[in-house]
Parts: structure tokens; C-alpha cells; sequence
């Protein structure tokens, strides 16, 4: 989508940087058929669906919703005439421009993934087996193992396979990353969600790092520990509360849990 506030960087509200400072009010990102995101509580929200809460990097500002008294506002914007009459007559008139469905025109980004890369910036085999899958994370060939791999590839792995518990570490920073796919019938049942995830906030948390392939995480390196997992678009209400708990439990261990929507 066209970017309608150029001199404005996507991520003020988290100054210009998502991955390690997004708002730690337990909220969650829901988005709507029209890609228009909404901070939200709870678990599920009329017209919206789960997007994890990791805002994607292909967000612009002008695609964030707030809701007030039932209503929709794009938050980042400035309804000038409104805020002029508030100025001079002393009303409460809401000074944000409101959400209109029909008057809004949402563009797809050529082939680019929920998470904001573009399939053209991946190399190699990773290119490929998401190039075969119609640019779908969800329909690579090969099972998990393979969509683990491109997922890797994806949010910038730069460990060798095999390297054990994380796939990627830049200035102190590990990061385990994961997917879940939440269609799966095993996952149909929430509390599945919940204990798989906090499977791997245990490992990672226990993790203290390795000296392998080059690359030494030993000896106090290692100064925040990240959990990247990936979804699909369509969690139901109750996947979104054991993701949410999970986040949670992170949170009391250490563990920074980002989960993103992926297409």
C-alpha cells in the first residue's frame, strides 16, 4: 500500500524499532479484509482477525485503527476542521479522521509476505521453495522442516543447520524462530498451542549457548533472548488466548515472544 505519510516512519509509537519495543500492554494486532490494523485486549474482535502482535514492517501509519465509543478512526491522522471547531467553540469533536470501509482502497504490495519481505530479497533454495508455493509460507513442499527453513531465511537465520536451540544472533540477541500452523487439527485444541509454545520458550530459556561452526553464544554473549514464531491468518479466539498466555509466560521468564501473521 502506498505509504500516505511519507515524512512519518511506520514505528514512532515504538521508536523506529518493532522487534525489540513493541508496546508491553499485553495487547495483540487484529486486521481486517481491507489491511487495516487494530491494538486490541482481547481475544478476538468483530471484523478483524488475530495478527499476532508484531506490527509488519509494510504497515503504514495511515493503516492504523483506533476505536472510539464504537468507532473507527485512523489513529495517526488529523481531522483539521474538527480540531480548528474544538479550538474556538470548546467541543469534544473527535479530531482523528473516521474509518470509512467504502471510501478505502486497500493495494496489495507485489508478492510480499504478512511479515514485510518480499520474496525477491531471498536467496537461493529458500527463494524457490517459496516461488513454487505461490509466495505462501503455508504451501511450501517438504513439510515443516522445509517452511522452517524459508521462515528462517525470511527474518535473517544466520546460523549453520544444526546449530542447536537458535537460528540467529546479532550484538548479544538469540533468537529461536518457529512456526506453528494453527489449520492443523492437533492445534484445534488450544491448550496444545499453549504447551508447544511454552515448549519452546523452556528450551530457549535454558539455552546458554554453544560454541559451534564459528560462532561462540558462551561466556555471557548472549544478552536477550528472542522467540520468533510465525501463524496463519485465521486464528480462532481461543488459539489467540493461549498465544497470549504464552507471550505472557515469556514475559515471567525472560523470553521475548514475538508472534507474526504470515501468508
Amino acid at each position: 500500500m502506498t505509504e500516505k505519510h511519507p515524512n512519518y516512519s511506520s514505528y514512532v509509537y515504538c521508536a523506529n524499532n518493532p522487534v525489540n519495543l513493541i508496546d508491553p500492554d499485553g495487547r495483540d494486532w487484529f486486521v481486517n479484509d481491507q489491511g487495516f490494523y487494530l491494538w486490541s485486549n482481547n481475544s478476538s474482535v468483530s471484523g478483524f482477525s488475530y495478527a499476532g502482535n508484531v506490527l509488519p514492517p509494510s504497515v503504514s501509519r495511515y493503516q492504523i485503527l483506533e476505536q472510539k465509543n464504537g468507532r473507527l478512526f485512523h489513529k495517526n491522522t488529523d481531522d483539521w476542521l474538527n480540531r480548528n471547531i474544538n479550538s474556538y467553540l470548546g467541543t469534544n469533536l473527535n479530531e482523528k479522521l473516521p474509518y470509512d470501509r467504502a471510501q478505502e482502497s486497500f493495494n496489495d504490495e507485489l508478492l510480499t509476505t504478512a511479515v514485510g519481505v518480499g520474496i525477491g530479497k531471498l536467496g537461493g533454495l529458500a527463494f524457490k521453495a517459496l516461488s513454487r508455493a505461490g509466495g505462501s509460507l503455508w504451501n511450501v513442499e517438504g513439510g515443516w522442516l522445509a517452511r522452517g527453513f524459508v521462515y528462517e531465511e525470511m527474518l535473517g537465520g544466520n546460523l549453520a543447520k544444526g546449530y542447536p536451540v537458535i537460528d540467529k544472533f546479532v550484538k548479544g540477541v538469540a533468537t529461536s524462530i518457529k512456526t506453528l500452523d494453527l489449520r492443523t487439527k492437533g492445534y484445534q485444541n488450544s491448550s496444545k498451542v499453549l504447551s508447544v509454545l511454552k515448549k519452546y520458550i523452556k528450551k530457549l530459556e535454558a539455552f546458554e549457548g554453544v560454541n559451534r561452526g564459528g560462532i561462540n553464544t558462551t561466556g555471557g554473549k548472549i544478552t536477550e533472548k528472542v522467540l520468533e514464531v510465525g501463524v496463519p491468518k485465521g486464528a480462532s479466539a481461543a488459539q489467540v488466548e493461549a498465544i497470549q498466555a504464552a507471550v505472557k509466560y515469556g514475559e515471567e521468564v525472560g523470553i521475548k515472544v514475538n508472534v507474526r501473521i504470515v501468508k
